[in-house]
């Protein structure tokens, strides 16, 4: 249906959730017009009071999403004057704790995954001062895991009549996506 909903968090919901909307590069006014599915559902799930107060904390640089390193970064001061590094993307470019966290953190993502959810992780970095150069990838080592957002995506409601339709016909039907592999194999199961 292209609509997410937040699903559920791992990690203290309030906190993830906010971090989730401020570290978006594309979320600055624009509600539920932001042209981002996933900023889409991350407004739906806050309250306004939290967007409000999103919207007030100074944004100074970003590096937009890129498909090749899976994440984007948004450089902010806040309202304190502390600079926050926030990064958010696919969980398994964004996980450097230890081992042992990395794992469970993994699993939990599989595990929404399992469930045909695709899911977001957000981490952030506190900054002395604010870089003297353009925000670079570099900067986002040594990043500490708010925690993981799991958004699910419903079915459009004529996908499953559409693909016993093209079985009838023989057309053979494959899935091409950007999602992990248990979320394209449990949409493929929930569509038939």
């Amino acid at each position: 249906e292209n609509k997410l909903d937040v699903a559920e968090c791992w990690g203290d919901r309030a906190e993830v959730l906010f971090h989730g909307l401020a570290g978006s590069v594309e979320f600055y006014d624009a509600e539920e017009n932001s042209p981002n599915i996933f900023d889409q559902a991350l407004t739906r799930a806050l309250p306004r009071e939290t967007r409000a107060r999103i919207k007030r904390i100074e944004r100074l640089d970003e590096i937009a999403f890129d498909p090749l390193r899976r994440r984007e970064s948004v450089l902010l001061r806040e309202n304190d004057g502390a600079y926050r590094l926030l990064v958010r993307g696919a969980p398994e470019a964004l996980i450097q704790n230890n081992e042992q966290q990395k794992e469970n953190l993994l699993a939990w993502a599989r595990e929404q995954g399992r469930k045909g959810r695709r899911v977001l992780a957000v981490a952030e970095k506190t900054l002395v001062a604010r870089p003297e150069r353009p925000l670079a990838p570099e900067d986002e080592d040594d990043l500490t895991v708010v925690g993981l957002i799991s958004f699910a995506n419903p079915l459009k409601p004529g996908a499953r009549r559409a693909l016993q339709s093209a079985e009838r016909l023989g057309v053979r039907v494959k899935i091409l996506t950007g999602d992990s592999k248990e979320v394209a194999g449990e949409v493929a199961h929930e569509a038939g």
